[in-house]
């Protein structure tokens, strides 16, 4: 029924309305290879990918070795399937041909201060450690802060994990980036952001930082709320940065949305 639904039905009305649009190519997939969340060639041998998960015999955390050099921590209570699951997506997510990943190439990041806003379980962060001059993780979850923490242990001196909401105020839990900082340096910034719709919000509260910025690239998620990318991209216009939106469309709750965009602002 689901493929029927979400797959031959949308794509035979996509087709009739007009041959060329590339949202066709999705429901055309889940037609032909059943109902799926990643419907993308590539996805495939992510799927068969074989994931060993291991527990930490110090902290008692359990873990998978990313790329099979570092170790990727997660929540305690995440059973064996979820993180199986959890780790495929994410590598589905951040492969060269989807349109979520956040860089071209790992290089990207070399001798930047990273601020990971809405890091998770911190993946792209983990990728870029040895590159980055300082990192910033901002999550609240208090499952992830303590897997983060066993992740990033090995470069502490580099890494400071915040837990805190970015937004457009400084209450409470919340703090706009402006504020986070005020006493810091603007230079060479890589701005990553993917915090579940409050993109804009969080935007919102950057108004000094995209305004005085030496060197900050971003790549921000549009995909959570409908009209993130025109919103977000009319934002980013006021601060004449340059900005493209990724290529392909992501498949998001049986809706295909832009997913990112990637850019810079001018240089000072």
């Amino acid at each position: 029924m689901k493929k029927y639904f979400w797959g031959t039905i949308p794509y035979f009305f996509f087709r009739l309305v007009n041959s060329k649009l590339d949202k066709h190519k999705y429901f055309k997939f889940i037609k032909e290879n059943g109902y799926t969340h990643y419907p993308y060639d590539y996805a495939q041998h992510y799927l068969d990918m074989d994931v060993n998960v291991m527990t930490d015999e110090n902290n008692g955390l359990p873990y998978i070795r990313h790329r099979g050099t570092k170790n990727l921590y997660f929540p305690r209570h995440y059973t064996h399937d979820h993180i199986i699951k959890g780790y495929r997506s994410l590598m589905i997510e951040q492969d060269i041909n989807s349109p979520h990943h956040y860089v071209d190439s790992i290089e990207e990041f070399k001798g930047k201060t990273l601020l990971d806003i809405g890091s998770a379980e911190g993946l792209t962060s983990l990728d870029a450690i040895e590159l980055v001059e300082s990192l910033f993780l901002f999550e609240y979850n208090p499952g992830w802060i303590e897997a983060l923490e066993a992740t990033f242990e090995p470069w502490k001196h580099k890494v400071q994990i915040m837990k805190q909401y970015i937004g457009d105020n400084n209450i409470g839990i919340n703090q706009t980036l402006d504020d986070f900082l005020k006493d810091k340096s603007k230079k060479n910034l890589f701005l990553k952001m993917d915090i579940e719709g409050a993109e804009r919000n969080a935007l919102a509260g950057a108004v000094n930082l995209f305004s005085n910025a030496d060197n900050l690239n971003f790549a921000i998620c549009t995909y959570h709320r409908k009209s993130d990318n025109k919103v977000i991209s009319r934002i980013l216009d006021k601060y004449n940065c340059t900005h493209s939106q990724r290529d392909g469309l992501l498949y998001y709750k049986h809706h295909l949305r832009p997913c990112l965009i990637r850019g810079k602002t001018p240089s000072q």
